[in-house]
Order: C-alpha cells, then structure tokens, then sequence
C-alpha cells in the first residue's frame, strides 16, 4: 500500500510493507519526495521505519527528566514522586495485561522468577528512580541526565572486571573517551549552576543502575 501527501509543489509518498514471514507492524520501504523539475519530475529515495513499541518506550522515557523536573517545581518531594510514577505505571500495565489477554500468564510466572523481580524493582529500580529525581530537584536535568548515563561505561568496567567480557581496544578507547566527555561537562558546568550533592546523587543512581543490571 502507498500514501501519498501533496504539499504545494511537492509530493509526498510512503511505501509501505509488512514484514515476512511473520507480519508484525507496518514498515515505511521508502519515502519518495517528488519534485517538479524542467523535464518531469525528480525522485528522491530515503529508507524509514516506523517508531516501535520499544521506540515509543525510549521516547517516554526521554521526558522522566523533564516531568520529574516539573513535580520538583511544583513543590512534589521526591516520596510523592515516586509514588505517583509508579502508582500510575502500574494501573497502565495492568490495564495493558488485561487487554492483550496476559494477565492469566503473568499469574503463573513460578516464584523463583517473581521475587528476585519484585526484589529488584523495591530495592533496585527504586533506589535508582528516587536518588535520580532527588538530584534533579539540585541540578539542571541535562547534567543529571549526563550523569546518570554514564552507566553503560560503569557496566562495562564491571563486566570485564567480572570476567563476563573480554577487554579489548576499542572497548578503552570508547571508555576513555566518553570519560574524557564527562569530565570536561562536569569542569564547564562547576562554574554555575553546579551543585557537588546533586551530582553525587546523580552518580548514586547511574551505580545502582549499573547493580541493577548486572544482577
């Protein structure tokens, strides 16, 4: 199937597929943006793809920080917060288990795989979710966010630590360099606007963060 969206002199057209053998969620093949030109039209061919669920996650995710940001100015503590996030993610999901029809399944997870869940998510995503709205009620959102995605590198340093992953070049390069990238924010924001409890609160949840997922 195509659709086509005229807009002035241009034409846009999306052609799309479904994926095989197991269809899925629709695709965009290609976006043509067709242009008037002297002897006919000209054709330009660019690949897309639509936003997936997984997509959609990433994005909400992206504004924590901003409606976090909000609450704080409100005049929400970092309790109410909390409570008020997860509250209303856990009526959502709920609703989203009995529409899909997996609500029955999620009833017979066995309890060797429950309890270390709800273990990790009181005790691990928890602690994370509060020590990072905590440092955003003190700092600026980007620099906590900076602060706080510096986990990956802390994962990384653990797993090769743990054996998990063999070191390898590439793999310092990357760390010191997005090391290098931290420190250099952290000097350039140290002259305003910085706060030394607000980034070690930053930096206490990019840590259990890291525990978080390497448990």
């Amino acid at each position: 199937p195509e659709l086509t969206i005229a807009a002035g002199a241009h034409t846009l057209r999306f052609v799309f597929k479904t994926a095989a053998p197991q269809p899925r969620r629709p695709v965009v093949d290609d976006v043509r943006l067709l242009t008037p030109a002297r002897e006919g039209r000209t054709e330009h061919t660019a690949r897309a793809v639509l936003p997936s669920d997984h997509d959609a996650g990433r994005m909400l995710l992206g504004t924590l920080g901003i409606f976090g940001k909000l609450a704080s100015e409100a005049g929400a503590n970092t309790a109410t917060t909390l409570l008020v996030r997860f509250a209303l993610a856990g009526a959502v999901f709920a609703v989203i288990l009995r529409v899909t029809g997996r609500w029955e399944s999620l009833r017979r997870l066995p309890r060797r795989v429950v309890l270390p869940g709800l273990g990790l998510g009181a005790f691990g995503y928890s602690l994370q979710s509060g020590l990072f709205f905590a440092a955003i009620a003190r700092l600026d959102v980007s620099m906590v966010a900076l602060i706080l995605y510096t986990y990956p590198a802390f994962v990384t340093v653990a797993a090769i630590t743990l054996g998990r992953v063999a070191p390898s070049l590439r793999t310092g390069v990357a760390l010191s360099v997005a090391t290098a990238g931290v420190v250099l924010v952290l000097l350039a924001g140290g002259s305003g606007g910085f706060e030394l409890v607000g980034a070690l609160l930053a930096l206490g949840a990019s840590l259990t963060y890291t525990a978080y997922i390497l448990v």
